[in-house]
């Protein structure tokens, strides 16, 4: 019979990490999506991607010309915030997971290696 090692405290905060940032990835995607949605059903269309999301909602929800009610600019302005709030949740675990990964030699080895970056060194 085969036994797994006990993790340490340190291998379960970072796998804790991981988990919390996959879930706030997943929450900004359905947020992005959610914004597409809706601005698809007054007929404007925008390219898949958070960036492209980023670069023209400012503008649709400051336009004279769109199709926007005063409600729906508000619900707009709402999730655009949640975006931008789950956004820099992300950078910051980002930013945490980079400085762990510089601390440990393990890591460092594997970021060496070429298309391995700190979020796949950190398992």
């Amino acid at each position: 019979m085969r036994f797994v090692p006990i993790k340490t405290d340190d291998q379960l905060d970072l796998q804790s990490l991981h988990r919390v940032r996959e879930r706030w990835v997943g929450r900004r995607t359905a947020v992005i999506n959610q914004i597409r949605g809706l601005l698809l059903e007054r007929g404007i269309t925008i390219r898949k991607g958070r960036r492209y999301i980023e670069e023209s909602l400012p503008g649709i929800l400051e336009g004279a010309d769109n199709k926007l009610s005063g409600a729906l600019g508000v619900l707009l302005t709402q999730l655009q915030r949640e975006m931008q709030y789950l956004h820099r949740q992300v950078e910051e675990s980002d930013k945490l997971i980079l400085r762990i990964a510089g601390d440990l030699e393990a890591c460092q080895r594997l970021v060496a290696i070429p298309g391995i970056g700190p979020l796949t060194a950190t398992p």
